[in-house]
């Protein structure tokens, strides 16, 4: 004899999964909000040191986090963007990119547009290894490259904006092509912007 299970039991046994997935996911984000608080206190140092620490031991909370994929996690991704330091603000692009919400992309960008420049470099290179697709936020992207016009954002531009393929990206591409500096001391950043606009529209 077949049983059926009554629409009512099926919705509260529904209801009753929802509700311990959400509590599980809320227990697991205090548990790396924990880990997180304290792997940034011991990030500090001076500023060579500091990257190589965030990268070590604060990026792989980060990415747990954003792994977790729920609104309360974009949240506090969001507000470590706005308000950490700028090595672990510009950390915090790729785990907001990766996440399920609509509204992502613009809401890193719109967060992102009056950190510091080494914030929106960091942006700029998740931009840049994204697979995601740009186009949506077309308006957005090209309002926060505006702004980022610091020598080390600045050479991360072209790629992201060619993605767009739109005419006002590449006449933006474009406005920043200057002559290069000669440098001793490594690569100019504008050369380096020149040799990427030239890949960018080639």
């Amino acid at each position: 004899m077949t049983t059926h299970r009554s629409p009512r039991l099926w919705l509260l046994a529904f209801a009753l999964t929802v509700s311990l997935a959400g509590a599980a996911s809320a227990e697991d984000l205090r548990s790396l909000r924990k880990e997180y608080e304290e792997a940034k206190a011991k990030a500090g140092g001076q500023p060579k040191d500091r990257g190589e620490k965030v990268q070590k031991t604060v990026v792989p909370l980060l990415e747990k986090i954003g792994a977790l994929d729920t609104k309360e996690s974009l949240a506090f991704l969001l507000g470590e963007l706005k308000a950490a330091p700028p090595e672990i603000g510009a950390a915090c692009a790729g785990p907001i990119l990766a996440s399920s919400h609509d509204g992502a992309l613009k809401l890193l960008l719109q967060t992102a547009a009056d950190r510091p420049p080494a914030v929106k470099a960091g942006v700029l290179a998740a931009l840049e290894r994204t697979k995601a697709d740009l186009s949506g936020a077309a308006a957005e992207v090209l309002h926060f490259a505006q702004g980022a016009q610091d020598p080390e954002a600045k050479k991360a531009l072209p790629p992201v904006l060619a993605r767009l393929g739109t005419v006002a990206a590449a006449k933006l591409i474009l406005a920043g092509v200057q002559p290069a500096k000669t440098s001793r001391g490594g690569e100019d950043p504008q050369a380096a912007y020149n040799s990427r606009a030239a890949a960018a529209l080639g």
